[in-house]
């Protein structure tokens, strides 16, 4: 079954966006020497991180979209860093990116050159309703949370678990972020979080599917179709998800007609998020950053 068969659209600003965040980048992301480290720009712009924003996001308003891009670029170089700090230093990097500390603009990453504490703000100012601005700011420390569960469980921390990892994996992905950048300052009545849990569940679960093999080729064993494989096997394992991501599909198209139907508002955040969640798979099915030959 094709996966990448929902909705998907690109910014109409997205080349601009892509340029305007990696010139931006150029004024922080620099070698010892002080001059721009050409060789990470460029695997940026190849890996075209730029674009997951603009792929999530396809109808957002300019200013808001380069806000949220910039805060992602700053997120996606934060994972690459991640992987190349001892235990101590990620624990403390990770500690000091919870709401309360980055307000506080005392990042030790912001010392070492990576601005995402004024990004972070940035995104704050987006939201006019205090409401809206807290279950952002929920979901943020959940994400910091569950970036820190990830760290630990890669580097043997604790036993990795198959049910610890369905419940913490859509918080360490950061999709639950995207989802309240998506609602922006829309506050409705519909319930609409067992679709929105769905999505997220979709968009880790197809992930894991796209990049079993470069996480299996280095021993990385963060992933679901791994973990399954263990015990079943891992013929047995990429059918279980692709059953499991082909039930959701049904479900979710299925909500999303029900819930579209009671108003016009509700179709109009229903959209977006069939969009967010097509977008995210289209650009996780192109990039070169999960495949095997990628970075």
């Amino acid at each position: 079954m094709n996966f990448l068969n929902f909705p998907s659209a690109l910014h109409v600003k997205t080349r601009y966006t892509d340029e305007s965040v990696l010139k931006w980048a150029e004024t922080w992301l620099v070698t010892s020497d002080g001059n721009p480290d050409w060789e990470i720009i460029e695997r940026c712009r190849v890996q075209q991180l730029n674009w997951f924003t603009c792929y999530l996001f396809p109808g957002m308003e300019l200013n808001k979209l380069e806000r949220i891009a910039k805060l992602f670029f700053c997120l996606f170089i934060l994972d690459d860093l991640l992987d190349l700090m001892d235990d101590e230093e990620a624990e403390g990097f990770l500690q000091e990116m919870a709401h309360d500390q980055l307000i506080e603009g005392k990042m030790i990453l912001t010392g070492l050159g990576l601005p995402i504490d004024t990004c972070y703000l940035d995104i704050l100012e987006c939201f006019s309703q205090e409401a809206l601005k807290d279950r952002f700011q929920r979901a943020w420390n959940l994400h910091i949370a569950g970036l820190e569960w990830e760290m630990k469980n890669r580097r043997g921390k604790w036993k990795l678990t198959l049910e610890d990892y369905q419940y913490m994996r859509p918080h360490s992905s950061g999709v639950y972020i995207a989802i309240e950048l998506l609602r922006g300052d829309i506050l409705f009545n519909s319930d609409t979080m067992e679709l929105e849990n769905d999505i997220a569940r979709f968009v880790c679960l197809s992930n894991d599917l796209v990049s079993a093999p470069k996480e299996r080729a280095i021993g990385d064993m963060h992933n679901e179709v791994l973990l399954l494989s263990e015990e079943y096997g891992e013929e047995v394992a990429i059918e279980m998800v692709k059953g499991e991501l082909s039930y959701l599909q049904k479900k979710i198209r299925t909500s999303s007609i029900l819930i579209s139907q009671v108003s016009m508002e509700n179709k109009i955040w229903v959209d977006g998020l069939l969009l967010l969640l097509g977008g995210c798979l289209y650009w996780s099915a192109e990039t070169e950053r999960y495949n095997v030959s990628g970075d």
